[in-house]
Protein backbone atom coordinates (compact mmCIF):
# COMPACT_ATOMS: atom_id res chain seq x y z
CA UNK A 1 0.00 0.00 0.00
CA UNK A 2 2.73 2.42 1.20
CA UNK A 3 4.38 1.74 -2.71
CA UNK A 4 1.39 2.37 -4.47
CA UNK A 5 0.60 5.69 -2.68
CA UNK A 6 3.27 7.83 -4.20
CA UNK A 7 1.50 6.92 -7.89
CA UNK A 8 -1.91 7.40 -6.13
CA UNK A 9 -1.02 10.99 -5.46
CA UNK A 10 0.53 11.52 -8.69
CA UNK A 11 -3.03 10.26 -10.54
CA UNK A 12 -5.03 12.56 -8.10
CA UNK A 13 -2.84 15.74 -9.34
CA UNK A 14 -3.36 14.92 -12.74
CA UNK A 15 -6.94 14.62 -12.56
CA UNK A 16 -7.38 17.70 -10.20
CA UNK A 17 -5.45 19.45 -12.71
CA UNK A 18 -7.16 18.83 -15.76
CA UNK A 19 -10.96 18.36 -14.15
CA UNK A 20 -10.47 21.69 -11.92
CA UNK A 21 -10.62 24.18 -15.14
CA UNK A 22 -13.80 21.72 -16.35
CA UNK A 23 -15.52 22.14 -12.98
CA UNK A 24 -14.73 25.77 -12.73
CA UNK A 25 -16.31 26.48 -15.84
CA UNK A 26 -19.99 26.18 -15.38
CA UNK A 27 -22.12 28.60 -17.20
CA UNK A 28 -20.63 31.07 -19.74
CA UNK A 29 -23.17 33.48 -19.99
CA UNK A 30 -21.61 36.11 -23.63
CA UNK A 31 -22.79 39.63 -23.99
CA UNK A 32 -21.37 41.59 -27.31
CA UNK A 33 -22.11 45.08 -28.04
CA UNK A 34 -22.42 45.55 -31.96
CA UNK A 35 -21.47 48.32 -33.72
CA UNK A 36 -24.97 48.98 -34.90
CA UNK A 37 -25.57 48.86 -31.06
CA UNK A 38 -27.56 45.86 -31.14
CA UNK A 39 -26.56 43.18 -28.66
CA UNK A 40 -25.79 40.09 -29.18
CA UNK A 41 -26.65 37.60 -26.51
CA UNK A 42 -25.53 33.87 -25.36
CA UNK A 43 -26.08 31.24 -22.30
CA UNK A 44 -23.89 27.89 -23.06
CA UNK A 45 -23.22 25.14 -20.43
CA UNK A 46 -26.69 24.58 -19.21
CA UNK A 47 -27.60 21.19 -18.00
CA UNK A 48 -31.56 21.43 -19.37
CA UNK A 49 -33.45 24.21 -20.66
CA UNK A 50 -35.31 27.00 -18.04
CA UNK A 51 -39.28 26.40 -18.68
CA UNK A 52 -40.08 29.84 -19.54
CA UNK A 53 -37.03 30.87 -21.94
CA UNK A 54 -39.40 32.27 -24.57
CA UNK A 55 -37.41 35.20 -25.08
CA UNK A 56 -34.30 32.95 -26.31
CA UNK A 57 -33.94 31.11 -29.14
CA UNK A 58 -32.15 27.35 -29.43
CA UNK A 59 -31.26 24.71 -31.74
CA UNK A 60 -32.84 21.51 -31.86
CA UNK A 61 -30.82 18.66 -29.58
CA UNK A 62 -29.17 21.90 -28.08
CA UNK A 63 -28.94 23.45 -24.61
CA UNK A 64 -27.13 26.84 -26.04
CA UNK A 65 -29.60 30.19 -25.81
CA UNK A 66 -28.86 32.67 -28.07
CA UNK A 67 -30.85 36.13 -28.38
CA UNK A 68 -30.52 39.55 -30.36
CA UNK A 69 -31.44 42.83 -28.23
CA UNK A 70 -32.30 46.11 -30.47
CA UNK A 71 -30.06 48.68 -28.34
CA UNK A 72 -27.23 48.79 -25.48
CA UNK A 73 -29.50 50.52 -23.25
CA UNK A 74 -32.38 48.65 -23.86
CA UNK A 75 -30.63 45.55 -22.09
CA UNK A 76 -32.07 46.60 -18.38
CA UNK A 77 -35.87 46.67 -19.69
CA UNK A 78 -35.56 42.74 -20.80
CA UNK A 79 -37.03 40.78 -17.74
CA UNK A 80 -34.91 37.88 -18.28
CA UNK A 81 -31.49 38.84 -18.23
CA UNK A 82 -27.99 39.27 -16.01
CA UNK A 83 -29.07 41.62 -13.25
CA UNK A 84 -27.08 44.50 -14.81
CA UNK A 85 -27.48 47.33 -16.81
CA UNK A 86 -25.82 49.19 -19.36
CA UNK A 87 -26.33 52.93 -19.64
CA UNK A 88 -25.17 55.01 -22.73
CA UNK A 89 -24.22 58.79 -22.78
CA UNK A 90 -24.53 60.06 -26.35
CA UNK A 91 -22.41 63.02 -27.26
CA UNK A 92 -21.64 64.10 -30.45
CA UNK A 93 -18.72 62.40 -31.52
CA UNK A 94 -18.47 59.50 -28.83
CA UNK A 95 -20.94 57.39 -26.39
CA UNK A 96 -19.74 56.73 -22.96
CA UNK A 97 -20.77 53.03 -21.92
CA UNK A 98 -20.99 52.20 -18.33
CA UNK A 99 -22.38 48.53 -17.31
CA UNK A 100 -22.96 47.89 -13.48
CA UNK A 101 -24.80 45.47 -11.80
CA UNK A 102 -28.63 45.55 -10.35
CA UNK A 103 -31.47 44.52 -8.43
CA UNK A 104 -32.85 40.90 -9.86
CA UNK A 105 -34.79 40.91 -12.40
CA UNK A 106 -38.77 39.36 -10.80
CA UNK A 107 -39.26 37.06 -13.58
CA UNK A 108 -35.36 35.93 -14.88
CA UNK A 109 -35.52 32.53 -15.09
CA UNK A 110 -32.98 31.72 -17.44
CA UNK A 111 -30.25 33.54 -14.61
CA UNK A 112 -32.20 32.28 -11.87
CA UNK A 113 -31.27 28.78 -13.44
CA UNK A 114 -28.02 28.95 -13.48
CA UNK A 115 -27.53 31.59 -10.00
CA UNK A 116 -25.98 28.54 -7.94
CA UNK A 117 -23.41 27.76 -10.87
CA UNK A 118 -20.10 28.95 -11.26
CA UNK A 119 -20.52 31.61 -13.51
CA UNK A 120 -18.40 33.10 -16.36
CA UNK A 121 -19.20 36.20 -17.97
CA UNK A 122 -17.47 37.88 -21.30
CA UNK A 123 -18.10 40.75 -22.51
CA UNK A 124 -16.98 42.35 -25.63
CA UNK A 125 -17.23 45.88 -26.97
CA UNK A 126 -16.10 47.17 -30.25
CA UNK A 127 -13.99 49.42 -29.15
CA UNK A 128 -10.94 49.57 -26.46
CA UNK A 129 -12.46 48.87 -22.77
CA UNK A 130 -11.02 51.16 -20.57
CA UNK A 131 -11.86 50.01 -16.95
CA UNK A 132 -13.21 46.10 -16.19
CA UNK A 133 -13.21 45.79 -12.23
CA UNK A 134 -12.36 41.98 -11.28
CA UNK A 135 -12.29 41.20 -15.30
CA UNK A 136 -9.01 38.98 -17.01
CA UNK A 137 -8.67 40.91 -19.94
CA UNK A 138 -8.52 38.68 -22.92
CA UNK A 139 -7.42 41.82 -25.62
CA UNK A 140 -8.42 45.24 -25.14
CA UNK A 141 -11.75 44.54 -26.23
CA UNK A 142 -12.75 41.45 -24.26
CA UNK A 143 -12.79 41.05 -20.75
CA UNK A 144 -13.83 38.15 -18.95
CA UNK A 145 -15.18 37.30 -15.36
CA UNK A 146 -15.72 34.51 -13.22
CA UNK A 147 -17.54 33.90 -9.92
CA UNK A 148 -17.76 31.07 -7.96
CA UNK A 149 -21.77 31.40 -8.25
CA UNK A 150 -23.81 33.37 -10.46
CA UNK A 151 -25.92 34.89 -7.61
CA UNK A 152 -22.89 37.44 -6.11
CA UNK A 153 -23.27 39.17 -9.77
CA UNK A 154 -25.82 41.95 -8.11
CA UNK A 155 -23.19 42.70 -5.64
CA UNK A 156 -20.38 43.43 -7.79
CA UNK A 157 -21.08 47.22 -8.45
CA UNK A 158 -19.56 49.24 -11.95
CA UNK A 159 -17.96 46.57 -13.97
CA UNK A 160 -16.69 47.84 -16.87
CA UNK A 161 -16.42 51.37 -18.75
CA UNK A 162 -15.74 52.29 -22.23
CA UNK A 163 -16.05 54.93 -25.21
CA UNK A 164 -16.72 54.65 -28.69
CA UNK A 165 -16.37 56.99 -31.21
CA UNK A 166 -18.95 57.51 -33.83
CA UNK A 167 -17.19 56.73 -36.63
CA UNK A 168 -19.85 58.05 -39.49
CA UNK A 169 -20.20 61.34 -37.77
CA UNK A 170 -16.61 61.55 -36.87
CA UNK A 171 -15.78 60.65 -40.16
CA UNK A 172 -17.84 63.90 -41.48
CA UNK A 173 -16.13 66.06 -39.02
CA UNK A 174 -12.82 64.95 -39.89
CA UNK A 175 -13.79 65.95 -43.89
CA UNK A 176 -15.55 69.37 -42.92
CA UNK A 177 -12.33 70.19 -40.35
CA UNK A 178 -10.11 69.51 -43.29
CA UNK A 179 -12.33 71.73 -46.39
CA UNK A 180 -12.41 74.32 -44.09
CA UNK A 181 -8.35 73.75 -43.59
CA UNK A 182 -8.17 73.81 -47.70
CA UNK A 183 -10.57 76.58 -47.80
CA UNK A 184 -8.19 78.73 -45.52
CA UNK A 185 -5.28 78.25 -47.18
CA UNK A 186 -6.80 78.49 -50.27
CA UNK A 187 -8.30 82.17 -49.71
CA UNK A 188 -4.77 83.08 -48.33
CA UNK A 189 -2.87 81.90 -51.40
CA UNK A 190 -5.52 83.94 -53.23
CA UNK A 191 -5.59 86.91 -51.47
CA UNK A 192 -1.57 86.90 -51.63
CA UNK A 193 -1.97 86.73 -55.22
CA UNK A 194 -4.29 89.44 -55.45
CA UNK A 195 -1.98 91.84 -53.16
CA UNK A 196 0.85 90.72 -55.53
CA UNK A 197 -1.05 91.69 -58.70
CA UNK A 198 -2.16 95.11 -57.10
CA UNK A 199 1.33 96.32 -55.93
CA UNK A 200 2.95 95.35 -59.29
CA UNK A 201 -0.13 96.95 -61.80
CA UNK A 202 -1.63 99.74 -59.45
CA UNK A 203 -1.66 103.27 -60.99
CA UNK A 204 0.83 104.34 -58.43
CA UNK A 205 3.40 102.10 -60.42
CA UNK A 206 2.25 102.79 -63.58
CA UNK A 207 2.74 106.28 -62.92
CA UNK A 208 6.26 105.45 -61.82
CA UNK A 209 7.15 103.48 -64.46
CA UNK A 210 5.79 106.34 -66.63
CA UNK A 211 7.96 108.99 -64.88
CA UNK A 212 11.27 106.55 -65.66
CA UNK A 213 10.74 106.24 -69.44
CA UNK A 214 10.54 109.96 -69.76
CA UNK A 215 13.00 110.57 -67.21
CA UNK A 216 15.33 108.22 -69.48
CA UNK A 217 14.12 109.75 -73.00
CA UNK A 218 15.53 113.37 -71.34
CA UNK A 219 18.54 111.80 -70.68
CA UNK A 220 19.09 110.55 -73.96
CA UNK A 221 18.41 114.22 -75.62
Amino acid sequence: MKRCFPVMMVIALILLCFAGPAMGAGIQWKITLNNDRSISESVTGLSSLPASADSWTTSPGSQDLNRTIGFWDTYGKQTDRLPIDIMVEDYILWQNVTIQTTALPANAPVFTAVAGQPLQLTVQFPAAIKLANGARMENERTAVWQWDTGSSLPNKGVLLEATLLDGFITSIALFILAFIGIAIFYFRKVSKTHKLIEEEYSLEKLDEEKDKEIDQDDDKE
